[in-house]
């Protein structure tokens, strides 16, 4: 059985993770999948004794639809999404109250998930385009993609 890593979330969310795939690789992949795609990524973090731990990250994108604002991204940890943004046109927002529109999911270790916790952003205010979609999604979630693209504009049409 895999090593239960829930403890280690907020030093998943706050560093660096590395998907070896290029960002013009993706969007081949959501043209050639409908809109849909999965990634996976092992991740190092550091456990209470120092040592390193391998985390094996998933990666779900979707954009099936031609609206930005149906479009997902979320990052899960054992199946569970551990980090995400999305738009809804209401929400309630960390600290009370409602938000409205991008935000991203903020995760509730009493709870083990990132589903109903969700804090306003603007970093995805006026995306027009599924590659500005993933430029700035990825980034707020300090997701970093290899920079060379290994010819998969070339099949795109």
């Amino acid at each position: 059985m895999a090593r239960d890593l829930f403890a280690y979330v907020e030093q998943i969310r706050t560093t660096e993770k590395y998907f070896d795939v290029s960002r013009l690789g993706i969007l081949h992949l959501l043209l050639a999948k409908k809109g849909a795609c999965d990634l996976y990524a092992d991740h190092v973090i550091v456990d209470e004794n120092g040592n390193d731990v391998d985390a094996t990250l998933r990666l779900n994108i979707s954009t099936r639809s031609e609206t930005p604002l149906s479009w997902t991204m979320s990052l899960k940890l054992h199946g569970v999404r551990i980090d995400g943004v999305d738009h809804e046109g209401r929400f309630p927002a960390v600290g009370g109250g409602w938000g409205r529109g991008w935000h991203r999911h903020v995760w509730e270790p009493a709870d083990e998930n990132a589903e109903r916790r969700k804090m306003p952003i603007t970093e995805l205010d006026g995306v027009t385009s599924r590659d500005q979609f993933l430029t700035r999604g990825l980034r707020v979630m300090r997701i970093q993609l290899n920079a060379i693209d290994h010819g998969q504009e070339l099949l795109l049409p």
